[in-house]
């Protein structure tokens, strides 16, 4: 088939009605159209109506769909499949072989990577070294450690003591 006028009827009422079924799920309108020529003129007035309520602005009725012409059909396919819903999901004509797969996984990693904050090489060591004391931020890392003191039990010997600048006195010093 290299025109749509060369569908026949049948292909024609089938290819609108399911058209109709996928944009509004509420239609039930039959894929085919019975034998006896009174149901068939009411059925396609069923399914003119149909497209003219999900609002193509052209004329169309029973004659549009038992007696097409070329354009008719074209602008009625062309409307109903710009109003079919568009599928979100990524479609991949690639086989999964094991490149694909690790491909996958790489870009999945490196995504996942990007979306974690930042930190220098030289301070990645203290978010190991600190886990528990240490949160990631937005900013990077926020360390908090607890401060450590010996308890000072003074001094039994004088001569213990260290000298330096501080025991000295003050007009030495300067």
């Amino acid at each position: 088939m290299k025109t749509v006028g060369s569908f026949g009827i049948e292909k024609v009422v089938e290819g609108v009605v399911r058209c109709l079924h996928t944009i509004s799920s509420d239609c039930d309108l039959p894929i085919s159209l019975p034998q006896n020529m009174a149901q068939r003129f009411r059925a396609a007035a069923a399914i003119a109506q149909a497209v003219k309520d999900t609002g193509y602005p052209g004329d169309i009725g029973y004659q549009s769909l038992l007696y097409p012409s070329e354009a008719d059909l074209r602008r009625i396919f062309m409307f109903l499949i710009e109003k079919l819903p568009r599928d979100s999901s990524p479609v991949s004509d690639e086989p999964l072989n094991k490149v694909t797969l690790i491909h996958r996984e790489a870009k999945r990693k490196v995504s996942e990577a990007l979306s974690q904050p930042w930190i220098p090489p030289h301070c990645r060591h203290v978010v190991h070294k600190h886990s528990s004391h240490a949160s990631l931020t937005n900013y990077g890392t926020a360390h908090t450690q607890g401060f450590i003191s010996k308890q000072f039990r003074g001094y039994e010997d004088p001569s213990q003591l260290k000298t330096g600048w501080w025991k000295a006195p003050i007009h030495e010093c300067l």
